[in-house]
């Protein structure tokens, strides 16, 4: 029986064809779609490439490996705090021989396919090399076991991303070229707008039930209609029955092409902006700071003014939603910076 399958039932040949096809739009919109970085003291402006992903997601390997063959990126950014990187790069070469290359390697034309790539045996040995470099007490890392729970259950491989970026960085540049860094661009972890962006206590059963609802709309009709099908299929009751609905809304959040996925976000930021829970509200407003926050750091990547070394094609590679914040604040930017220009 297919792992995916064991898990939470049959996989729909909509999702799975839907995944692919949102997959192959990240890429190129990484590749294709760069967001210029206006320079503050005038110099040239540079290009920012996006890559958007869900945090931890095992397909976020090969998401990566496709967009860094085609870019060949001078630097690359993560949303994490700036002290990270370095514990990633650690854990890349703990990892064991193979693991992320097979990982980099899978196919993104199914989703099916693309999560057999790693199985309950890899998700061990990937979290056994994370535990590794954590434990050394080198590591300014912390990894609960709520998170290492959560990560086998929704079949997820922690810090993926990061850490596939870090072992793309390692290797040797092409015609001996310099080394491409990995900088962190999150806010640092004793900034007092840490505690608004976390997850709160104010989300109640109704709000995940709204959540539901909203990515359900968001999808095209047959998508909708197979994923309403396939959650249905879910027990209800047992202590893995929200485990397997995550897993299940995890992917059609994924499986969403980038305008409704964006036609989702503007409704999940007006649902916040109206709750009754002033946490709600305060949680939009700090993700809108620290998206201000990523967008200035990326530009100082850019310039040169971190790292040392200005950078032509930069990659950042973060969450679907900060990616959608920081372009449209990007683009905004770069609006008003022509309109300026043109009135002078």
């Amino acid at each position: 029986m297919d792992k995916t399958e064991e898990l939470c039932g049959r996989l729909p040949k909509a999702m799975d064809a839907a995944w692919a096809t949102a997959a192959a739009e990240r890429i190129e919109d990484c590749v294709s779609r760069p967001i210029p970085l206006v320079s503050t003291s005038g110099g040239p402006v540079q290009q920012l490439h996006l890559l958007a992903v869900t945090h931890d997601d095992a397909t976020n390997p090969a998401l990566l490996a496709a967009a860094w063959e085609r870019l060949r990126p001078d630097a690359v950014a993560l949303d994490v705090q700036p002290p990270y990187p370095k514990s990633f790069n650690r854990m890349a070469r703990a990892m064991p021989p193979g693991l992320l290359e097979g990982l980099m390697g899978a196919p993104l034309g199914a989703l099916g396919a693309a999560l057999d790539a790693a199985d309950d045996v890899d998700r061990l040995k990937w979290h056994h090399a994370i535990l590794e470099v954590v434990a050394s007490g080198a590591s300014p890392i912390h990894v609960s076991e709520d998170a290492l729970v959560n990560a086998f259950a929704n079949r997820d491989l922690l810090f993926a991303e990061c850490i596939a970026a870090a072992a793309l960085a390692a290797r040797p540049a092409p015609g001996g070229g310099p080394a491409v860094l990995v900088h962190g661009i999150d806010l640092e972890e004793d900034d007092p707008l840490q505690a608004q962006l976390e997850p709160g206590d104010w989300f109640t059963d109704a709000d995940v039930a709204s959540y539901r609802q909203r990515l359900l709309g968001a999808a095209e009709g047959g998508l909708r209609a197979a994923v309403n099908t396939w959650l249905q299929g879910i027990p209800a009751g047992t202590s893995s029955t929200v485990p397997r609905q995550r897993f299940v809304l995890t992917r059609l959040e994924q499986a969403l092409g980038r305008a409704r996925f964006n036609e989702f976000q503007a409704a999940d930021a007006a649902w916040r902006l109206a709750h009754a829970d002033s946490k709600a509200r305060l949680q939009q407003e700090a993700w809108k700071t620290q998206a201000a926050h990523m967008l200035s750091r990326l530009g100082d990547i850019a310039s040169g003014r971190v790292g040392g070394r200005r950078c032509e094609r930069l990659l950042a590679v973060v969450g679907s939603a900060a990616a959608v914040r920081i372009r449209a604040l990007a683009e905004a930017r770069a609006r008003a910076e022509a309109a300026t220009a043109g009135a002078a």
